[in-house]
């Protein structure tokens, strides 16, 4: 038993956990105190000078489990995989070869080779890094401004202070003056509005993967749509049995209440969902009548008639947009009614 081998084996360290959390997980003290006792281990005490320091390493597995969020060309790849191979092939077997040997023989030649190509893929990413280091920053900041939720308003704070470490470590002392020019540059309202969206997907899909699945998530997306259709709905007042209807059917107080329960069922859900995409279909102007057709028919195939808590995520994206789609151009149309009005 090599107990360093046995507990870098046991990190959290794969290519299921999300980027984010993942870069969040290895720049933790226990991460780095394991890493670097295993590193010790294998290539000795003096690795970081003879070989690569220890957060290059954690880069260069970065790099491997997460190769499409650098620039890198398909040889760097090779050479990044290969080498963590060779890592990972020598933590499952080193209980039936020689430790030493093996380091000698398929890790030690390659590490000043590694060393090079990971500076060189840090320098060729560096402003790309930054810049999306930056903007996830700026959003993080402005998302913990616009919850309320204590905890996860403090979930938010960690992950913005852990962006602004990432910057230190590349930009040193002029990492605030870089956030200030950057915060000038950005498309705050656009970029930010979509980080939101996807954050709450994320967040979504590990929500409803629970046992028993927490459907808060979908509950609050509901309510969003039952806003919206209430708003595309005629605004006369002998319409307003349309709008009873939607509140109605989607009521929010009873959804909240079957979530707190853990008694939400299939069945409750696709009877909603039904009632959307009828809604949606009525409201539809009749010129888009047949990319509507092909719209409700990828639903009900896709989604409705092989219902399942997995598909919800990408269900409720799909109806958002098309919802969104449908209050844009009832506001222009609106929009142009009123103009005329007040032009006579």
């Amino acid at each position: 038993m090599v107990v360093e081998i046995d507990l870098f084996n046991d990190l959290d360290i794969n290519k299921k956990n999300d980027f984010m959390d993942h870069i969040k997980y290895i720049s933790g003290k226990l991460v780095n105190s394991v890493v670097n006792c295993y590193l010790i281990k294998i290539l000795g005490v003096d690795y970081e000078k003879n070989y690569f320091p220890l957060k290059d390493f954690l880069g260069i597995i970065s790099i491997y489990h997460y190769p499409e969020e650098f620039l890198l060309n398909s040889e760097e790849k090779k050479d990044i995989t290969d080498f963590m191979n060779n890592i990972y092939d020598l933590n499952k077997n080193y209980k039936t070869v020689d430790i030493s040997e093996y380091v000698e023989k398929n890790i030690k030649p390659a590490n000043q080779k590694m060393k090079n190509i990971f500076v060189k893929i840090m320098d060729n990413n560096r402003q790309s890094i930054c810049e999306n280091y930056s903007k996830i920053y700026h959003n993080l900041k402005n998302l913990e401004k616009d919850i309320d939720d204590e905890d996860s308003k403090n979930h938010i704070k960690t992950y913005k202070e852990h962006y602004y470490k990432l910057l230190k470590d590349i930009l040193l002392d002029n990492t605030d003056s870089y956030l200030e020019q950057q915060e000038k540059t950005q498309e705050e309202d656009k970029e930010y509005d979509n980080f939101r969206k996807t954050l709450f997907m994320d967040n979504l899909k590990k929500d409803l993967s629970k046992d028993p699945p927490n459907f808060n998530g979908i509950v609050y997306l509901i309510d969003i749509i039952r806003k919206k259709l209430c708003f595309i709905s005629p605004v006369h007042s002998k319409y307003d049995y349309i709008k009873e209807n939607i509140n109605s059917i989607l009521d929010i107080d009873y959804f909240k209440q079957l979530a707190s329960n853990n008694v939400f069922d299939t069945s409750n859900l696709l009877n909603v969902f039904q009632f959307i995409v009828e809604k949606i279909t009525e409201f539809q102007a009749e010129s888009d009548g047949e990319k509507l057709k092909e719209w409700v028919d990828t639903i009900k195939k896709n989604y409705l008639e092989d219902f399942s808590n997995d598909k919800l995520p990408s269900l409720m994206d799909m109806i958002l947009k098309k919802i969104e789609e449908l209050e844009l151009n009832v506001s222009k149309y609106r929009e142009h009614i009123y103009k005329n009005m007040n032009d006579k």
